[in-house]
C-alpha cells in the first residue's frame, strides 16, 4: 500500500538533503527540490526495483545519487507500478529528462 502522506513527505526531504549533497559523475548538477521523473511502468512491484537496476546501469551518469520510489497506479487496464526518480528541482527535471531522452 502507498505510504501515507505525511510518510511520504518525510521520506521525499530525507532524499532531498541526501541529493543536494550528491553531484552526479557527469557533472551534470541535480539540485534538490521536490520533483520526481518518471522512468517506466511496470506490471509487477517485484519488477520495479529490477527495472530500477537496469536503468541506473543504462543511465549510470545521469541518475547518479538519484534514489527511486515505485508509485502503484490501478487503472481500468490493470495495475502498473511507476518507477520514478527524484527528488529534484523542475529545472532538474527537465534537463534529466531531455538527457536520457
Amino acid at each position: 500500500p502507498p505510504a501515507p502522506p505525511a510518510e511520504e513527505q518525510k521520506t521525499a526531504s530525507v532524499a532531498a538533503e541526501r541529493v543536494s549533497k550528491v553531484e552526479p559523475a557527469s557533472g551534470m548538477a541535480v539540485t534538490a527540490g521536490s520533483h520526481f521523473i518518471q522512468l517506466g511502468s511496470v506490471s509487477s512491484e517485484s519488477g520495479a526495483a529490477s527495472e530500477w537496476n537496469k536503468l541506473k546501469r543504462d543511465h549510470s551518469a545521469e541518475l547518479a545519487g538519484l534514489s527511486y520510489r515505485v508509485q502503484r497506479a490501478d487503472l481500468d487496464r490493470g495495475t502498473f507500478f511507476r518507477i520514478q526518480a527524484g527528488p529534484i528541482s523542475k529545472e532538474s527535471a527537465q534537463r534529466l529528462c531531455d538527457s536520457i531522452k
